[in-house]
C-alpha cells in the first residue's frame, strides 16, 4: 500500500492473532519512494482519544514500527503480536478505536498516517 503524508487508513485488528502490515511512502510527480533512513517511528492506539493509557503503544525501539531495508523503497511495518492482542476485547465485544503514527528525522516529526481501529474478539481460545 502507497501512503502519501497524512493518509487514513483504516486497520483491522483480530484478537489472539498477530497483525503484520506493510505500508510504503511514495511522494513527487511521478510518485517516487521516500528514503527513510535515519527516521524513527512511533504510533499508540487507543479505544477513545481521551483515555490515558493506550491500547497499544508501539516504536522503532520496541519493534512494534519496522523501518524496512533497503530504507530507500520508503517502506514501514506495523508489527503486533499476538500474546499482545490476546484478551485485548473485553466481555469479548468489538473495539472501535483510533491510532495515529508519526514519522521522525532529527526534529521533524510528520503526521504520516491515521484512522479508526477494529479489534474483532476471537472465537478460538486456548
Amino acid at each position: 500500500m502507497s501512503v502519501s503524508a497524512r493518509a487514513k487508513v483504516d486497520l483491522t485488528i483480530y484478537e489472539g492473532a498477530t497483525f503484520e502490515k506493510t505500508f510504503q511512502w511514495k511522494t513527487g510527480d511521478p510518485a517516487a519512494a521516500v528514503n527513510l533512513a535515519g527516521y524513527t517511528a512511533i504510533m499508540q492506539v487507543r479505544a477513545d482519544i481521551a483515555d490515558e493509557v493506550p491500547l497499544f503503544s508501539l516504536d522503532t525501539e520496541n519493534g512494534g514500527l519496522i523501518i524496512e531495508t533497503p530504507e530507500t523503497d520508503g517502506k514501514y511495518t506495523v508489527s503486533i503480536a499476538a500474546e499482545d492482542t490476546e484478551g485485548i476485547c473485553p466481555d469479548h465485544e468489538m473495539i472501535v478505536g483510533l491510532y495515529d503514527l508519526f514519522l521522525i528525522l532529527g526534529d521533524v516529526k510528520m503526521l504520516q498516517q491515521y484512522g479508526k481501529v477494529r479489534i474483532y474478539p476471537s472465537v478460538t481460545r486456548e
